[in-house]
C-alpha cells in the first residue's frame, strides 16, 4: 500500500510540475505555484484546469493541450536528475551554502541572514 501511494504521489508531483510549467507559459507560474502549495490536487484533469483557471490562466485550451501533449517532460525530467545529483528526496528541501535542510527549518531567517552576512563581507 505504502508503494501504491508513493506512485501516485510521484505521479501527482509531476502532473503538478507540468501544471506550473503550463501555467508560466502564459505568465502565471507564481499564480499556479502558490494554489498548489495551499492544497493538494486531486490529480484529475478537471481539477487541472480549475487550478488554472484560479491562478488567472486565460488560454485554458492552451494549458489543457500543454499538459496533454508531454512538451514540459524534458525539463521536469532534467529537475528529477538535478534533485538525484544533490540528493534531494523531499519538498521542501533547502540547499544554503552546501548545507542540506528537508522540510523548512524553525530558524530559517537566522540561516538566510548569517549566510548573506558572510556573502556580503
Amino acid at each position: 500500500q505504502a508503494a501504491l501511494r508513493r506512485g501516485r504521489n510521484i505521479a501527482l508531483g509531476d502532473s503538478a510540475a507540468a501544471a506550473a510549467l503550463c501555467a508560466a507559459q502564459q505568465g502565471r507560474f507564481l499564480a499556479m505555484h502558490r494554489s498548489l502549495f495551499s492544497s493538494p490536487p486531486d490529480g484529475s484533469a478537471g481539477s487541472w484546469e480549475q487550478r488554472a483557471r484560479e491562478a488567472g490562466v486565460r488560454r485554458l485550451d492552451a494549458f489543457s493541450y500543454c499538459m496533454s501533449d508531454n512538451s514540459t517532460r524534458p525539463a521536469i525530467e532534467a529537475d528529477q536528475a538535478a534533485s538525484r545529483v544533490l540528493g534531494v528526496s523531499a519538498t521542501p528541501t533547502i540547499l544554503v551554502n552546501h548545507a542540506k535542510y528537508r522540510g523548512l527549518p524553525s530558524d530559517f531567517d537566522r540561516i538566510v541572514y548569517a549566510f548573506a552576512r558572510r556573502s556580503a563581507q
